[in-house]
């Protein structure tokens, strides 16, 4: 499933596929997993600076560290996805619970 993402996101820049190599391959599943996990950690400092409650920017930092994790251990280093989705999906949840219960 994320060979196919992979190889929509090379055809919208311009090459063709995959490289055959598996090294190569390889590569680009780092390099994607790590701008992931990157961008997930700038989310997450972004985070802090919001003019909402504490338990909001807590939610939201949840929700990018979750998305960091996601890309550090589903991409980079091929384990499963469960608990990292799983962590998303109750972060993005919270994130509507704590808007609900303790409002902006």
């Amino acid at each position: 499933m994320l060979d196919d993402v992979f190889e929509a996101v090379l055809e919208i820049v311009g090459l063709k596929a995959l490289p055959d190599s598996k090294r190569a391959q390889g590569w680009v599943r780092v390099f994607f997993g790590l701008l992931i996990f990157a961008l997930g950690l700038a989310g997450a400092w972004h985070t802090i600076d919001y003019e909402a409650s504490l338990h909001f920017r807590v939610a939201g930092i949840a929700l990018m560290l979750s998305i960091a994790l996601f890309g550090l251990f589903t991409v980079v280093l091929l384990r499963r996805w469960r608990w990292p989705g799983c962590l998303i999906v109750l972060a993005f949840f919270g994130l509507f619970f704590v808007r609900i219960v303790f409002g902006p």
